[in-house]
């Protein structure tokens, strides 16, 4: 009788259908994985906020209910609410929030979204503003109008944003100008939108005062919680201004 050899491997078609699979289901998971990533970024992005929060009011309960400065670039207060800038991030620790959040040269990870690349600044490139989130320039000591320099001065505390995570077209350094008077939107500072994984985000239209006003982003509120809100929210006056009657002139452009 012929010996009968059993057959053990596949066929190129076999092989090829195979692989087609794989590829498909590759192509299903991708995304998802994706979103899932970013989402546990947004959730690590929002603790980061928190902790940033307390440390706000730590700060506040032993100057007083002061608020610390912005942290502008060129303009270094001992004041300031961190102290980033490269002749002064060696003693990160001591000043500002520094203390409150035990920081240091190598432990600055509170400060850094896990989703943003820090080496993409488009201003000031890789020797730009070394973290994620930036103040309020109509809290503290800074350069916005109409400031309240005590935590007891912001109306409506818990709908009042002190920090956000800001574009990294727009962020240079901890100041940042989230709503502006009439006139002077061409110096928004923007919400980031880099957890908003949706189809109709589309690349930031030049002259719009809020491009994408839909797309969400996290921010940090007065009394110390964190949200994730769309542009239109955290752009707006009634969010933005320790008190909007000051402004009655100047539009809100919020939801």
């Amino acid at each position: 009788m012929l010996n009968r050899h059993r057959r053990t491997g596949f066929t190129l078609v076999e092989l090829l259908v195979v692989i087609g699979i794989i590829a498909l289901l590759i192509s299903i998971l991708l995304p998802s994985l994706h979103r899932a990533r970013e989402n546990a970024n947004r959730v690590k992005c929002l603790s980061n906020l928190r902790q940033i929060g307390m440390a706000f009011i730590g700060y506040s309960n032993d100057n007083q209910q002061l608020l610390p400065g912005t942290s502008e670039e060129g303009n270094e207060q001992n004041y300031d609410w961190i102290w980033w800038q490269s002749d002064r991030i060696a003693t990160i620790g001591t000043g500002g929030i520094g203390p409150y959040l035990n920081l240091s040269p190598a432990n600055v990870q509170v400060l850094v979204c896990p989703s943003d690349d820090l080496t993409f600044r488009a201003r000031g490139g890789v020797n730009g503003y070394p973290f994620s989130y930036s103040m309020n320039y109509m809290m503290g000591f800074g350069n916005g109008p109409a400031h309240a320099y005590l935590l007891v001065q912001v109306l409506e505390s818990s709908s009042k944003v002190l920090l956000m995570e800001e574009d990294p077209y727009t962020i240079d350094d901890g100041n940042g100008s989230f709503w502006c008077r009439t006139g002077g939107w061409a110096s928004l500072n923007m919400l980031s939108l880099r957890h908003n994984l949706v189809a109709d985000i589309q690349p930031d239209i030049p002259g719009s005062p809020i491009p994408n006003a839909g797309g969400k982003g996290n921010v940090l509120f007065c009394d110390g919680h964190a949200d994730y809100v769309t542009r239109s929210f955290a752009h707006s006056k009634e969010e933005n201004a320790p008190d909007p009657s000051i402004f009655p002139n100047d539009p809100d452009l919020g939801p």
